[in-house]
């Protein structure tokens, strides 16, 4: 089937070839991973409810429980691995582990296969919230796919998206800063599989590790980078501009052109009335950059969206290159 894409979209037969390798070894190093770890199913916001949740009636898993399917990690059509920014080429002499999290792939072998051995693999549900102000932080997430939204509440109840993540990087940033509870909502925007460790395990791998606690720190610079880069679209640009930038950061952590979220759920992320996200939404319509489909967006030309989104986007994913490479 990649092969069939290459040749449709016109590129060259070496070309195809990378992209199919790079999709292969995605793909295969997912499987290896889930042998790896222990299943569970949703993660509530506290430990008891973890360890207590029972998977919700439908369909039956490829595990053979009752419940949603895991979504499976990004697998890129070769159309869009040259556009995946957060899928950086390794630095010379560098082995990567291979992982589909790309800070467990950017970590030394002894390092990943520490955190490895400790995290759980459980199957985040969309609209389930991870983490609420004020909580206490037993855990943090290495997204496998799907995306979280990092969310800043007033005490009035007010609440507007600061950050996304994905399989770029990792939730809760406070854990590696010290803190022992959450400053921000942990909302799962689009369900897919994590890998579930606790924060104490986390941090004593850091402490025993100088090369873990360097490139932890490094992904908390990238993740401020992402929220004074959100703060200044949300002051200086408008609300067309503003989507356009959220598309391009969504598709670049979850891998994919189609995002399966609703008007409500994105007039929530840029605090926007919803009507006024359906205006948006139509204006790219009508310029050819997306298609909507029901609680979908497809981006369909990525250019017209970079073009439309200007200086509010690139920010954090230039930062994410010189970080962590």
């Amino acid at each position: 089937m990649a092969s069939s894409r290459c040749r449709s979209a016109g590129l060259k037969q070496v070309n195809c070839s990378i992209f199919i390798t790079q999709g292969l070894i995605i793909a295969i190093s997912w499987r290896v991973t889930r042998a790896g770890c222990n299943r569970t199913h949703a993660t509530p916001a506290t430990a008891d409810a973890a360890d207590r949740s029972i998977p919700p009636p439908g369909r039956r898993s490829p595990c053979g429980r009752t419940g949603q399917p895991p979504q499976r990690p990004p697998t890129l059509p070769c159309m869009n691995i040259a556009h995946a920014i957060l899928l950086p080429e390794p630095a010379p002499g560098f082995i990567p582990n291979r992982h589909p999290n790309q800070l467990i792939q950017a970590m030394t072998s002894a390092d990943a296969a520490r955190i490895l051995d400790a995290a759980t693999e459980v199957d985040l549900v969309r609209g389930v919230d991870l983490l609420l102000p004020q909580a206490p932080l037993p855990y943090c997430w290495f997204p496998l796919a799907g995306l979280l939204s990092a969310i800043a509440m007033a005490p009035a109840g007010q609440e507007t998206e600061v950050a996304v993540i994905g399989f770029d990087g990792f939730s809760d940033v406070a854990i590696l800063l010290g803190a022992d509870r959450a400053s921000q909502r942990l909302l799962v925007q689009i369900p897919g599989p994590a890998l579930r460790v606790k924060a104490s395990v986390m941090r004593d791998a850091m402490d025993d590790s100088p090369a873990l606690t360097a490139l932890m720190l490094a992904y908390v610079q990238v993740f401020m980078t992402q929220v004074a880069d959100t703060a200044l679209a949300s002051a200086q640009f408008n609300v067309e501009q503003r989507l356009a930038r959220w598309l391009l950061m969504c598709g670049d952590r979850v891998g994919l052109t189609g995002i399966a979220l609703t008007h409500e759920s994105m007039s929530i992320m840029l605090g926007v009335r919803r009507a006024g996200i359906t205006v948006a939404l139509h204006r790219l319509v009508a310029l050819g950059g997306i298609v909507m489909e029901r609680g979908a967006v497809d981006v369909i030309d990525r250019t017209l969206l970079l073009h439309l989104a200007g200086g509010s986007y690139g920010g954090p994913e230039a930062e994410y290159q010189r970080m962590i490479g």
